[in-house]
């Protein structure tokens, strides 16, 4: 049983955000874009 506070909360548009799908042209990208530089330390 929720509070009657986290049922309010709940109910916020802020709340009800999704995620977004990994979109490689936009960027939107967590890890391993084809976007990113290659590593320049060298041994």
């Amino acid at each position: 049983m929720k509070s009657k506070r986290f049922e309010v909360l709940s109910q916020r548009p802020v709340n009800q955000d999704g995620y977004v799908k990994e979109w490689v042209e936009e960027g939107f990208i967590a890890m391993e874009s084809p976007q990113d530089p290659k590593p320049s330390l060298q041994k």
